[in-house]
């Protein structure tokens, strides 16, 4: 599972969380969660609320089609995500 799945799932379960709270979760680097991040914003996938942290955009969820199925936006394509 890619890392911006990941965050996805993560986000659905425990609501806003910041970068550094991710990756303490995930058990990845922060600067690894903060690129993800960044892609997942530049796709409108997450909103960044305040400095660093991160909530699903409105119809976003885990389980749901959006992060279940695979997009043509460059999401989940690299294998180092």
């Amino acid at each position: 599972m890619t890392t911006e799945r990941r965050i996805l799932r993560h986000l659905t379960e425990r609501g806003p969380l910041d970068v550094v709270e991710l990756a303490t979760a995930l058990e990845t680097h922060p600067m690894t969660v903060e690129l993800a991040c960044e892609r997942l914003h530049e796709n409108e996938r997450v909103r960044l609320v305040g400095s660093s942290r991160y909530r699903l955009v409105d119809g976003e969820r885990a389980g749901g089609a959006r992060i279940d199925s695979e997009r043509d936006d460059g999401i989940g394509t690299d294998s180092e995500r």
